[in-house]
């Protein structure tokens, strides 16, 4: 993933978006997608009774999902049958048996349709957990990777020392925080292992022990058949804090030495992947067996496989190296999440994945 510039610069972009950000419940009768236009979102707001959106992806993925259109078919009517689509979009919102939705906006962007019990966590409480505990052990900015931008908030810090595979290619330990505030996941803290010759991150999936997840689900609004607008004072702030507190807690354990057990557990699994050898007549058994675990997509496999195939003398270890170099050059704060985690899986699950023959 590519990381933003700074962190005020960060901070910066989510102030803006802090101030422009709108959030309503509606009843379905009091929303709908333009008749010929269906990037166009329309719904009825307090002020506006045909206020107008643009929507963007996360929009269109939440809302495809929200109605029970197949993703593939959503897509392919927006490229070819623009009208038919707009069509089984309001039919399905005004038959649908959700009878409210959430509707989350910043300016004239509508960014994600969601159930009226979604649990709206802003990527400034993980921000103020993050400054929190950057005050107390003075965490040096320059070891903190982060982004932002309409679908929430990631922050990947190291603060473990080095340890070393093989001189030259030292692992150091953190964490990743992360928060979706389209729907499209938990808001979570996990470690984090970093490979500091090439910056690559592997987020440690799974453990529940040494990490912490919460589900974006709290109490569900009524609308009662019209629109109301979700005010910073209906949202409760102060259970935001309480749990801003736990995630304090938890990134501290990791920061001062949590973390260390699982670098020294992908340090052992490096070393012994070093030592075996990348056949290159089973590398495209590899690959295949690489996209069903990581689920990297044909385009995002080829420089997996130009990596591997351009080294003198690949190992296993370079090959989880490229699929963590990928990971590391995406756009999409989410989809950079899931290949990390799908490194860490290959490593877990290397039985199933690669063959010691």
């Amino acid at each position: 993933m590519k990381y933003d510039s700074t962190l005020n610069e960060v901070r910066r972009k989510m102030d803006e978006i802090e101030n422009n950000r709108r959030d309503f419940v509606a009843d379905r009768s009091r929303v709908w997608v333009d008749p010929d236009d269906p990037t166009t979102f329309c719904m009825t707001t307090p002020d506006n009774p045909y206020a107008r959106f643009h929507m963007t992806e996360s929009m269109h993925e939440s809302l495809a999902h929200r109605i029970g259109i197949p993703q593939m078919y959503y897509n392919r009517c927006m490229r070819k049958e623009p009208e038919l689509l707009s069509t089984q979009v309001n039919r399905w919102l005004g038959k649908s048996e959700h009878e409210a939705h959430i509707i989350r906006t910043v300016g004239d962007k509508a960014r994600a349709i969601l159930s009226p019990s979604y649990r709206i966590i802003d990527s400034h409480v993980l921000m103020s957990a993050y400054n929190v505990l950057a005050d107390e052990m003075m965490i040096d900015e320059s070891n903190v990777g982060a982004s932002f931008d309409l679908e929430g908030l990631i922050i990947q810090t190291t603060t473990g020392n080095g340890l070393s595979v093989v001189p030259g290619d030292d692992l150091n330990f953190g964490f990743t925080m992360t928060t979706s505030e389209v729907g499209r996941g938990a808001e979570e803290i996990c470690p984090m292992v970093m490979r500091l010759v090439c910056s690559n991150g592997l987020i440690v999936w799974g453990k529940s022990e040494d990490g912490m997840r919460r589900i974006h689900k709290g109490q569900k609004y009524d609308p009662q058949g019209g629109v109301i607008e979700i005010t910073q004072d209906s949202r409760r702030d102060d259970l935001d804090y309480q749990y801003r507190d736990q995630l304090v807690a938890k990134m501290r354990k990791q920061a001062r030495g949590g973390g260390i057990e699982i670098a020294r557990e992908l340090q052992k699994t490096a070393k012994k992947y070093i030592a075996l050898p990348a056949n290159e007549n089973e590398l495209d058994d590899y690959f295949k067996r690489i996209r069903n675990k990581t689920g990297l997509t044909a385009e995002e496999m080829i420089p997996v496989r130009e990596t591997m195939l351009g080294e003198s003398n690949p190992s296993l270890w370079s090959l989880i190296n490229s699929v963590t170099a990928v990971a590391n050059q995406v756009e999409s704060q989410s989809r950079s999440i899931q290949i990390q985690r799908g490194a860490w899986k290959l490593l877990n699950e290397r039985e199933h994945v690669i063959s010691y023959n």
